[in-house]
């Protein structure tokens, strides 16, 4: 079994994919759209859009919805005596006197505020929101853990995150083009093709550089 047990790992996995997507998302909204959007009729631009912000609510539905799911589970955890009155009574704790717990509500606050920016159509203030939600996931890792504060294993961390969210993120928004407005997909294409590569890379020599210090060594791998 996985440790904390299989729904925790899949609570754990859906708040993750729904800050991607976020992200991801937010971040296709500044730098691959515009080009596409220019280049389309009104209505269908329009339309690109309505349906982008769907897109917005979908992906911050799963994240906080991932997100509270793992703070429950994580309570469950922990609570003495374990139920749900334990972990009712275990939840507040965890939120308001551990780092978990400040991370995971810095997370909620910050979705919260990138829907509010989506509706009210702030394109920036959106990938602000989004971004602070998403590096702030570098708090429940083992780069923080080991050494918590500033440091390389963090600031690569980061960068790890950052480049696989806009790169996995991005690509609904890519999707959304293409099945919405063909006439614009090249533009959009040709925008995030050199974004994914550069984040392919930056994924490649974080992961490597957190492997080597993670693991050590490649007898300690095996």
């Amino acid at each position: 079994l996985l440790e904390g047990g299989v729904p925790l790992a899949l609570a754990r996995g859906l708040a993750v994919a729904g800050l991607l997507a976020v992200f991801g998302g937010a971040l296709a909204r500044v730098a691959v759209l515009p080009p596409a959007l220019v280049r389309l009729e009104e209505g269908v631009a329009a339309l690109l859009l309505v349906r982008w912000r769907r897109l917005m609510k979908a992906g911050l539905a799963v994240a906080v919805a991932g997100l509270l799911g793992w703070a429950w589970l994580v309570a469950g955890t922990l609570a003495d005596p374990p139920g749900l009155a334990g972990t009712m009574a275990t939840l507040p704790v965890l939120l308001g006197e551990t780092g978990f717990g400040y991370a995971l509500a810095g997370q909620l606050a910050g979705l919260g505020l990138a829907g509010v920016c989506v509706a009210r159509r702030c394109r920036w203030l959106t990938l602000g929101c989004a971004a602070l939600a998403l590096e702030l996931q570098a708090g429940h890792g083992h780069a923080f853990a080991m050494d918590p504060g500033p440091s390389l294993l963090l600031a690569s961390d980061l960068i790890h995150l950052s480049a696989g969210a806009a790169w996995l993120g991005g690509l609904p928004s890519l999707l959304l083009v293409v099945a919405t407005a063909p006439d614009g997909a090249l533009a959009a294409c040709r925008r995030f093709s050199p974004l994914g590569a550069g984040c392919v890379l930056a994924l490649a020599v974080t992961a490597g550089w957190q492997g080597w210090v993670l693991i050590g060594s490649l007898p300690a791998l095996i």
